[in-house]
């Protein structure tokens, strides 16, 4: 089994703030963390109760914040007044190997450049829940709260924080934004900018 772990941080807004703003705004932890998470789960859950053992896994984890505007129909065993999830996943095969590419929607108002961590961690930690409770009948949310309480929560505070940039490791960070098009038409008072760039000038690393 292989396992791959990509995050995303959406820098989308319907309520008025700049595309800068919302980048400066996401999480600043270092990528390991979500890879920490989940090998916690792996050696603690997974292995004993044999699940996740054959074929390969391409999980995506996408953070946002809860706005006005957003409408929840999935109703998550994770789903709070504050935190919603939604786990989408789907198989694709090739020569002979099932992929199985698993998207997990985290959205909070926790998911922010002062989340620790630890917080961080711990909603990470719930993300993956949301999606295993769903696939599989042998893993119970109870279970899974009961196993996070094991985790060395110390250690991912080891982690410098903030984090740099480069250490974030967010899908697309070698990107940027073009100028926005409102009704075909190019807004040149919109900002154009790479993700990196902007980032580094605004926070210094």
């Amino acid at each position: 089994m292989k396992v791959t772990i990509e995050r995303f941080w959406s820098i989308n807004d319907d309520e008025g703030m700049s595309r800068a703003a919302i980048l400066f705004k996401r999480p600043r932890v270092d990528g390991q963390i979500a890879n920490l998470v989940f090998d916690f789960i792996h050696t603690h859950l997974l292995l004993p109760k044999k699940l996740m053992q054959k074929g390969n896994y391409e999980f995506t984890l996408y953070f946002d914040t809860i706005r006005k505007t957003h409408k929840f129909f999935y109703d998550s065993v994770y789903n709070t007044d504050t935190v919603k999830f939604k786990p989408a996943f789907r198989d694709r095969k090739y020569k002979g190997i099932t992929t199985k590419e698993v998207s997990i929607f985290g959205y909070s108002n926790h998911f922010n450049e002062l989340i620790t961590p630890a917080e961080y961690a711990h909603l990470v930690y719930d993300m993956f829940g949301s999606y295993l409770v769903e696939s599989f009948k042998k893993i119970s949310k109870e279970e899974l709260d009961s196993a996070k309480q094991q985790m060395d929560f110390e250690a991912i505070n080891q982690f410098p924080f903030p984090a740099s940039f480069d250490a974030q490791q967010y899908s697309g960070d070698s990107g940027g934004v073009e100028k926005q098009i409102v009704n075909f038409v190019v807004d040149e008072s919109s900002e154009a900018f790479m993700f990196r760039d902007k980032y580094i000038e605004h926070y210094g690393f």
